[in-house]
């Protein structure tokens, strides 16, 4: 079965998540496989989007954003009056060409949340440069089912330079 077809098919099973209810309200059989798999679909297109960052596929960071998709980074070494500026997914682009280090990104223990169209995708994360660990938080991305597939809209990360725990 193509990946459209999937896609297709997962994309009519949310828009009939209410009727997979069982009687007490709670996700029927039926219900929790779609769910599982919805969201096993989304966990392989945001560690696409991880390793397309990695390895400055541009091509596929556009491909796989929306247009207006923000990137938000809140650094808790900020001083208490920081304001947090997001990155539209043009300067992302344009920041990953001008990188020259070698980069190393890693998700786990993924969580996804599922409201109809939208998927909210939240795991610890780590990123070395040159083989060292740079930083570590929580990323946080907001998907948006569009066009017959999911799509980055939004990732807001924690960035921690100290604690971090190494992946499992």
């Amino acid at each position: 079965m193509s990946v459209f077809r999937i896609c297709h098919w997962m994309a009519i099973a949310l828009a009939l998540y209410p009727q997979l209810l069982d009687a007490q309200g709670g996700a029927s059989p039926r219900a929790a496989s779609v769910m599982d798999t919805t969201a096993a679909h989304i966990t392989g297109v945001v560690q696409r989007y991880v390793d397309a960052l990695m390895a400055r596929d541009t091509g596929y960071i556009r491909a796989a954003s929306m247009p207006t998709a923000v990137s938000l980074g809140l650094r808790s070494d900020a001083p208490p009056d920081d304001v947090a500026m997001g990155r539209t997914v043009d300067v992302v682009i344009a920041d990953l060409a001008r990188e020259t280090r070698r980069m190393v990104g890693r998700v786990w223990s993924p969580r996804v949340t599922l409201t109809g169209r939208v998927a909210l995708f939240t795991a610890p994360y780590a990123v070395w440069f040159d083989g060292k660990l740079s930083h570590c938080g929580i990323d946080h991305y907001i998907m948006a089912w569009s066009g017959g597939r999911w799509l980055v809209s939004q990732v807001i990360f924690t960035r921690e330079t100290a604690g971090c725990a190494p992946p499992p």
